[in-house]
């Protein structure tokens, strides 16, 4: 496997379960960084670790890239940026990322990265049609990862 494909990950609705938490859309309209911390993850924690690391050990790069708020300020994107780097230091701290992007709302997803491109999990299906054909939602996340361990 060539070291340069990537296997990206949105978090909000696709890794972290962002819009089930409680008065999330209050919170970030009022600046508070709460829902960030505190969602639960989509997927059995050490599964996705052992998936990961396998797949990181066969060539694959692991990213995160994902967006602040739309709703912001400079110092509101700063608070996301650092409960989103909290989350993932908590919730899947045995895996070593290749690159996190937290960048603004927007931000065509596509166009991020040290090399642009490979497969990407995200639930926004305009950034899936942006993407092209390497993108997928977020319920495909484990019989995709499944198919590129089986490779292996």
């Amino acid at each position: 496997m060539s070291n340069d494909v990537y296997i990206n990950f949105d978090m909000d609705g696709t890794i972290a379960d962002f819009y089930n938490v409680p008065h999330w859309l209050e919170a970030v309209r009022a600046f508070d960084t709460h829902p960030y911390e505190v969602a639960r993850p989509m997927f059995h924690r050490t599964w996705m670790t052992r998936q990961l690391n396998r797949l990181q050990g066969c060539g694959y790069k692991l990213r995160i890239i994902t967006w602040t708020s739309k709703e912001s300020t400079p110092e509101f994107d700063e608070a996301t940026k650092t409960a989103k780097l909290n989350w993932l230091a908590t919730n899947l701290p045995a895996v070593h990322w290749d690159e996190i992007h937290v960048v603004p709302y927007g931000t065509p997803k596509h166009e991020v990265g040290t090399i642009p491109g490979g497969i990407l999990f995200d639930d926004n299906i305009a950034v899936r049609r942006e993407w092209g054909d390497n993108a997928f939602s977020e319920n495909d996340i484990y019989r995709i990862l499944k198919e590129l361990s089986k490779k292996f």
